[in-house]
């Protein structure tokens, strides 16, 4: 197995697989509601929403940069804004934008032959991103939702 077909079952893992730290970004993200995403049970944390939003947008930094563009923060921002009416349509709009990003990263690791030592480093450091804040909402998962 080459380092992208490896980096690449890591992506997939980690999106709706069995990773090995835990559940996968999209099962933590299940059942959550656009109230829960939006609450804020923690004041000086960012929402469930927030974290959704700021992985899609590093996601699609990741590729962006794969495509060869130099390092920069992402185009919507560090830490995209949610939408000042949280409503269950934005909210699913919130999980298909982090959704399309990270299946979009993982076709274009998967599409390669061979990842150079920076693109390597910048996927892993994605997973590890993603994993951290996975870790995040699951424990604001927790907080709004009465522990489940």
């Amino acid at each position: 197995m080459t380092e992208a077909q490896r980096i690449t079952e890591d992506l997939r893992r980690a999106w709706d697989g069995n990773p090995w730290h835990g559940s996968s970004v999209s099962a933590i993200l299940a059942g959550v509601t656009a109230a829960g995403a939006a609450a804020r049970p923690i004041p000086s944390a960012h929402t469930i929403w927030e974290l959704t939003l700021h992985m899609a947008a590093w996601a699609g930094e990741a590729t962006r940069r794969l495509g060869g563009a130099e390092a920069a923060e992402p185009a919507d921002g560090d830490w995209p804004a949610m939408p000042p009416d949280p409503t269950d349509a934005a909210w699913t709009d919130a999980k298909l934008r982090l959704a399309e990003a990270h299946a979009e990263l993982t076709g274009t690791v998967a599409a390669r032959a061979e990842l150079s030592d920076l693109e390597a480093y910048t996927v892993n450091g994605l997973l590890q991103h993603h994993a951290y804040h996975a870790g995040q909402v699951a424990l604001l998962r927790k907080l709004v939702q009465g522990g489940n």
